[in-house]
């Protein structure tokens, strides 16, 4: 292992070599001392530099480059058309409702605002998931539907949650 120890006294701009060193494999350049590095860096690269001194060059970040150019469409266009196929929830839908909650009603209910949905005794409710209800989770209150039609509050505690 041979290391390049450059010396920026005079020209900061420019790296001179200090010492002489013979390139063992491709992917390492010979130079001799006092040689200007960026004089041996271009020699390698323009071809006048010795089968030793040659870097061996790769293609890959090319063909890397080009690959996910050509694939970067076709992905986003298949995550729109996921998203824009998947079925969306909606609290005022409630045939949008995903896994929804049921209860039975344990006693009558008059709604006294329109916000609010009214039920009888032993009627099923559809209760909003929880991911729905938002704020509403942490009361006494949730959103439901007595017929999948029409949505609106009811009490939880007048309800018996079974699923």
């Amino acid at each position: 292992m041979a290391f390049l120890i450059v010396s920026m006294k005079n020209n900061p701009l420019r790296a001179v070599a200090q010492f002489d060193f013979q390139a063992t494999s491709p992917q390492e350049i010979s130079f001799n001392a006092n040689q200007d590095w960026a004089e041996a860096v271009a020699a390698t690269q323009s071809g006048t530099a010795s089968p030793e001194q040659k870097a061996k060059g790769s293609s890959w970040p090319i063909m890397l480059f080009y690959s996910v150019a050509a694939a970067t469409p076709f992905i986003l266009i298949k995550i729109r058309n996921f998203i824009s196929n998947r079925k969306q929830e909606i609290i005022d839908d409630p045939n949008s409702w995903q896994n929804p909650l049921r209860a039975v009603a344990l006693y009558d209910f008059e709604a006294s605002s329109p916000h609010e949905i009214s039920f009888h005794a032993n009627q099923v409710i559809t209760l909003a998931p929880q991911h729905l209800q938002g704020e509403l989770w942490n009361s006494y209150w949730r959103v439901g539907t007595a017929d999948r039609q029409r949505v609106g509050f009811v009490p939880l505690n007048h309800l018996n949650v079974i699923e």
